[in-house]
């Protein structure tokens, strides 16, 4: 049986790779792929996992939102340091980008 967590996620435009903290990767049953990262908060020694896929929000052209879905490894921070990270990874996969206005404080990914 598949579990099912809801999670805030912040989004990363420079991150690469999306990460999760070590409490919300421990709700999962991860495997190792052999790969590491560093970020630049929660420190070092994040481990690169697979089995945790994401679900997230897309604003397609009619500006209706549709669910996109990607299976792609996560990176697992080795602490609960900074928050839950969707890296442009994940949002190349969706075949979406970030729009937003700083001024406003408002965005939202479309494709």
């Amino acid at each position: 049986m598949k579990k099912t967590e809801s999670v805030e996620w912040l989004i990363d435009t420079g991150a690469q790779l999306s990460v999760v903290t070590d409490a919300t990767g421990a709700k999962f049953d991860l495997t190792p792929v052999g790969g590491s990262a560093s970020g630049t908060t929660g420190g070092g020694g994040i481990i690169v996992k697979s089995g945790l896929s994401t679900v997230i929000q897309v604003f397609d052209t009619s500006g209706v939102s549709v669910a996109a879905s990607c299976h792609k490894d996560i990176g697992v921070k080795p602490n609960n340091a900074g928050g839950e990270i969707i890296g442009m990874d994940r949002i190349y996969d969706a075949n979406a980008s970030v729009e937003w206005d700083p001024g406003a404080g408002l965005g939202r990914i479309r494709r």
